[in-house]
């Protein structure tokens, strides 16, 4: 089965193809979660004699430069919004000065190419 949004395969597999011994999580709360907690939950979800042995996180290319970034200048702003509304007004913000920026860096260029013609 197929899921329309994602096109990730769900449910129940023919057999053991596909089936490994990796599992990849994303987008987690890494800061609050641990390989410990981790290996509690998928412990408590197994049946009969399955047992989960190992539970090592390791993070992506990705995630180490945002970690990078992190260290050096901080953490986005947006993460500290005290609700959902705060937030969207913030990134709306954002967005304008975004925009005003690249009308004015526009406006500047024209002028600019308006002098060299002169």
């Amino acid at each position: 089965m197929w899921d329309a949004d994602n096109d990730i395969p769900y449910g129940e597999t023919n057999g053991q193809e596909g089936i490994g011994n990796r599992l990849a999580l994303n987008k987690m709360d890494w800061d609050n979660i641990s390989a410990l907690d981790l290996m509690a939950v998928f412990n408590s979800l197994t049946t009969g004699d399955v047992v989960v042995h190992k539970v090592e996180i390791f993070p992506s290319l990705f995630g180490l430069e945002k970690m990078k970034n992190d260290s050096l200048i901080g953490p986005p702003q947006e993460i500290f919004a005290k609700d959902d509304e705060e937030l969207k007004n913030k990134l709306a913000e954002r967005k304008r000065k975004q925009k005003n920026k690249k009308k004015i860096a526009a406006a500047k260029k024209k002028t600019e190419d308006n002098e060299d013609k002169e």
